[in-house]
């Protein structure tokens, strides 16, 4: 069972946010912000063997800034539990007094899943390329996801807690560093509105070491969708 992997996973991922955060001292400054996503995947294996297909978009709402994302990544079926994709993301950044920074993102991703119809462990790592108009050169940023579900008895409701930590990789002439970019906790809770569709709720910790506001405190909803052709 490879399970426990991924909760090594996510007490890694909490012991990398709180130490960070401890290492800064006092608090610092917070905001509170609201961050909405959609997730959609396919499996598309009925047409083309092994072949996956996911779209993410996000938008997220701070102090004085707006962030949205739109992924869209096609991924190939390692094993029965295991998916290897690739794929392209726009991200701009809208800032309400200055100017703004887009940015084309391309990743390459691998995934780990476990479910049964009362529990799912859910694993991810990802490499990003950065690219943006407004800079010359690449920024490379990982990540390390994790989500752990429980559905409480016989209800459709589901308890939710999530991890992902986002490392920058190089010093980019937008101003990032290598280092810690962001930290995110998320505990909450979901509702089976359907067969393939889940509606995530809850509250979000987002901790940013490199903005003037690393702190946010997040009102986060989201549904999550997956449509299946069949193998």
């Amino acid at each position: 069972m490879r399970a426990p992997l991924a909760l090594a996973t996510i007490a890694t991922l909490v012991l990398l946010g709180t130490r960070a955060e401890a290492q800064q001292g006092d608090a610092p400054p917070s905001s509170f912000q609201s961050f909405t996503e959609l997730e959609m995947r396919a499996d598309l294996e009925s047409l083309v063997p092994r072949l996956h297909f996911d779209v993410h978009g996000a938008a997220r709402r701070a102090a004085d800034v707006t962030e949205a994302r739109a992924r869209l990544g096609l991924g190939v079926r390692l094993n029965g539990w295991a998916i290897l994709s690739a794929g392209y993301a726009w991200a701009p950044t809208f800032v309400d007094e200055g100017p703004d920074f887009r940015e084309n993102r391309f990743f390459q991703r691998l995934t780990a899943r476990f479910a049964s119809s009362r529990a799912e462990v859910f694993a991810e790592g990802r490499l990003e390329q950065r690219f943006s108009p407004d800079t010359v050169g690449a920024g490379w940023a990982s990540s390390l996801a994790a989500r752990g579900a429980l559905r409480l008895g016989p209800t459709g409701f589901w308890v939710l807690v999530e991890q992902r930590a986002i490392f920058q990789m190089n010093d980019t002439d937008s101003g990032l560093t290598a280092g810690l970019e962001e930290h995110r906790l998320f505990g909450g809770f979901a509702y089976d509105l359907g067969p393939r569709t889940i509606l995530r709720f809850g509250y979000m910790h987002r901790y940013m070491p490199m903005n003037a506001t690393p702190v946010g405190h997040v009102l986060f909803v989201g549904p999550r969708m997956a449509f299946r052709t069949g193998r």
